[in-house]
């Protein structure tokens, strides 16, 4: 009996030393931050736009920190720069993988970066949201571990086009810089207005970070077209505005993709901005949940308003943050499901996908430049002012 006892007794001290130890390792790993790691462009064209998507990152680390972390574990992020290279940006997202071993993925931002990250990814099944890129051919290869926040590029130019169609614009001409992104939503542009009648009397593209574009505005100037449609980013955007003045080119719009968007567009241009319209993705005027505490948030941090890029980093990270909790951890193939079949609403708005992870309920806005601020024209159940049309003259303008 009593070596029984005794057998039973030292079993249950070592099975309770197991346990603690085992407790302790469990502790030990819960105590470890959650470690998130992606690449931005810190440098290069992009780094105005990687600069905001690390501001979103930046505030939903300190709100899901101040709340007690991520399952309870707080969040650190290793953001490595890509210099708004692609190439450069898939071997970060491999390093991300296998040597520093993240929990989870944030996305770079600009299409034709995604679409090279994404490949690394897909090789590793690492579920990722992408809070900067709408490039459709990203979600056509078949792909099961990557999924959209933008809405899909023809629901970010039908705006304009109805915008148009409404004052009578005949003629359109169309410039794009010749990458991912930029050609396919010209090209999609150029597809819709022709099926609605409009004559597209030029088109062209051009090469990666122009530092001269007067010849292009020369060539579009001869065609007088009524519509600009400048698929571009920040540089180009503000580039053509300032051949537009020197070389006398007067459509009755002006309109652009991305770098309108940003307060650097009119601080740059100042008067010269005035009456440009832009496709925007969100603005902080969103009555969107939890938008106007973002908004604020914001203002107080950075002191200016968030363009939209940071507003979709900040919702990648809700997103990303509701799949964790719906698969109850950092399983992969766990966090891929959550995210295929979650619908929900963010600040940037609605999130829902289809079954290759394209976003299927977001739409976009169109914006026209009123007194130095964004001012939202389309869609009409959220516009804040009307349409100005036609555009005055460079030789009427004080």
């Amino acid at each position: 009996m009593t070596t029984a006892v005794g057998r039973a007794l030292r079993s249950l001290g070592m099975s309770l030393g197991l346990a603690a130890s085992l407790g302790a390792v469990a502790t030990a790993q819960d105590s470890r931050p959650v470690m998130i790691g992606g690449s931005l462009g810190l440098t290069g064209q992009h780094a105005r736009m990687g600069e905001e998507l690390d501001r979103g990152l930046r505030l939903w680390q300190e709100e899901v920190n101040a709340r007690g972390g991520l399952l309870g574990r707080k969040v650190e992020f290793k953001v490595y720069d890509d210099q708004s290279d692609p190439t450069t940006s898939a071997k970060l997202y491999e390093r991300l993988v296998v040597q520093d071993k993240v929990d989870l993925l944030f996305s770079a931002y600009a299409s034709p970066i995604v679409f090279a990250a994404s490949a690394v990814t897909e090789k590793y099944k690492f579920p990722m949201v992408a809070a900067g890129a709408s490039a459709q051919n990203i979600w056509e290869r078949g792909f099961r571990y990557i999924f959209q926040v933008y809405p899909q590029p023809d629901g970010q130019v039908r705006g304009l086009l109805d915008i148009a169609k409404r004052v009578g614009v005949k003629t359109i001409a169309v410039a794009t810089e010749d990458t991912i992104f930029t050609k396919e939503l010209a090209q999609i542009f150029v597809k819709l207005a022709k099926e609605q009648g409009f004559d597209v009397v030029f088109y062209e593209e051009y090469g990666k970070n122009p530092s001269d574009l007067s010849p292009l505005v020369l060539k579009m100037k001869a065609r007088r077209p009524d519509l600009f449609f400048g698929a571009t980013y920040l540089p180009e955007s503000v580039l053509f505005m300032k051949h537009a003045k020197e070389l006398d080119f007067n459509p009755k719009i002006y309109s652009f993709t991305v770098g309108p968007a940003l307060d650097d567009f009119v601080q740059t241009l100042g008067k010269d901005a005035e009456l440009v319209t832009g496709t925007s993705l969100w603005e902080s005027t969103s009555r969107n949940p939890g938008s106007a505490e973002f908004v604020k948030k914001y203002r107080e941090k950075y002191r200016s308003v968030p363009p939209y890029q940071t507003a979709s980093s900040y919702a990648g990270m809700q997103i990303l943050e509701a799949a964790v909790i719906k698969a109850g951890g950092f399983d992969r193939e766990k966090l891929r499901d959550a995210m295929a079949a979650i619908e929900m609403q963010t600040i940037f708005g609605p999130y829902k996908v289809n079954e290759v992870g394209a976003q299927l309920a977001k739409r976009a806005y169109v914006f026209q430049i009123h007194g130095g601020q964004r001012k939202v024209i389309f869609p009409d159940d959220i516009k804040e002012t009307e349409f100005s049309y036609p555009m005055p003259a460079w030789s009427s303008r004080k």
